[in-house]
């Protein structure tokens, strides 16, 4: 598979998982966008509007952050502030 294929699957992956949660965020925070970053398991959607970073991992995942279950996926999800530049 090329890196433009799995970006791409990536990316498409990513807007699936959104949608279980947009309806839920989006409505408060309004658009946002997504990011695929360097781990293949862990998407961060940045709220531009609202100066927060929203983090979604999925499976082998450590951490303090509150645990949800969609199907036979594990899912994880926190926000934080954005860094001052």
């Amino acid at each position: 598979m090329s890196t433009f294929a799995a970006t791409s699957s990536h990316a498409q992956n990513t807007a699936a998982l959104l949608s279980l949660h947009d309806h839920k965020i989006a409505a408060l925070y309004g658009t946002f966008v997504a990011d695929a970053v360097a781990m293949p398991e862990h998407w961060t959607y940045n709220l531009h509007m609202t100066g927060l970073l929203y983090h979604h991992w999925v499976c082998q995942v450590q951490g303090p952050l509150r645990r949800q279950h969609h199907g036979p996926i594990q899912h994880w999800w926190r926000w934080e502030r954005l860094r001052p530049r």
